[in-house]
């Protein structure tokens, strides 16, 4: 039973059959939830990879675990050159998994006007606000195109054409 309070709570239980049936209820007790101190774990973070890309959105697949359950992720960035992280996403967790169950999120971020190697973190955060450990990875925006090639020779070959001069590889 979830319960968003500490406070003693009594409940009567009773049976029910599969006709409908219900027999009748036990006695009354009495429970108290416990505050939640357990911090939620980060299991992946993906892309994080070092990974290249030339485009304005990456796709995030963000995984973690809690003994209840996270409530968010949160998706941080940096340049390489920067000191301080930024907030790229506040990603909401679904709610309707089981009490510790890994639960995964997804995001779709806009990196247009980002270029060079960028430092990439994300931590889960359950219902108590407990916090997990950041993961981390980075990825490289290329965006820019190669210069154009000068002075290329095309020059006859048995059976094709062979290009020389200014191109690089």
């Amino acid at each position: 039973i979830e319960m968003d309070t500490t406070e003693a709570r009594f409940f009567g239980v009773s049976a029910v059959d599969r006709a409908g049936n219900e027999g009748p209820q036990c006695e009354p007790i009495s429970a108290s939830a416990v505050d939640d101190t357990q911090t939620p774990v980060m299991t992946a973070l993906s892309p994080s990879d070092d990974r290249r890309t030339n485009s304005n959105t990456v796709y995030f697949s963000l995984s973690g675990q809690d003994n209840y359950k996270i409530k968010e992720f949160i998706l941080e960035y940096k340049a390489e050159a920067a000191e301080t992280y930024q907030q790229a996403a506040v990603i909401a967790a679904p709610a309707h998994l089981a009490a510790g169950a890994v639960q995964s999120a997804y995001y779709a971020w806009d990196t247009t006007g980002f270029e060079g190697r960028y430092q990439l973190r994300a931590k889960a955060v359950d219902y108590g606000g407990n916090e997990s450990a950041y993961l981390s990875g980075s990825l490289v925006f290329d965006k820019t195109a190669p210069a154009k090639p000068a002075n290329v020779q095309a020059e006859v070959i048995s059976g094709g054409i062979s290009l020389c001069g200014g191109l690089q590889p």
